[in-house]
């Protein structure tokens, strides 16, 4: 894994991070040092707009587009936490703690929306995935 860090502090006071990463399994699909300056420099360049950008002073309900890191980063933290299952508090109506639905057999989050978990992918788009592994009986043998 390799990363980038910028901060900084926008004159009104808030406080700006960017942290671009790169992670792999493979060697080769790592940015080359020369990508990796250029990416720096980018960030650079992006941090200078940032800071320099005007405030936004009105409130926007509406479409947002993510780039990758974004949506991943959103995802984590704004679907995951609300369609897991987890037992509300006691004396609670609810059957499950999530914000997305509340009822047992309650369609969730919604049908344009699906999430899969295979931890034997390999590759996705022609980039390594890490944390793959081959399920086999050996694997789960402490299981036994």
């Amino acid at each position: 894994m390799m990363n980038l860090g910028a901060t900084e502090l926008a004159p009104d006071g808030m406080r700006l991070d960017r942290s671009p990463q790169y992670a792999s399994n493979r060697i080769e699909e790592m940015p080359t040092p020369e990508a990796f300056q250029s990416d720096a420099l980018k960030l650079v360049d992006q941090m200078k707009k940032l800071r320099n950008a005007p405030v936004v002073e009105e409130d926007y309900r509406g479409p947002v587009l993510f780039s990758n890191d974004a949506a991943a980063d959103m995802f984590y933290d704004l679907i995951a936490p609300n369609v897991l299952g987890k037992r509300p508090a006691p004396g609670r109506p609810a059957r499950t703690n999530r914000v997305v639905c509340q009822q047992f057999q309650e369609p969730c989050p919604a049908d344009f929306l699906s999430v899969v978990d295979d931890p034997t992918v390999e590759k996705f788009g022609g980039q390594s995935l890490s944390g793959s592994y081959k399920w086999t009986m050996k694997a789960c043998r402490w299981l036994l």
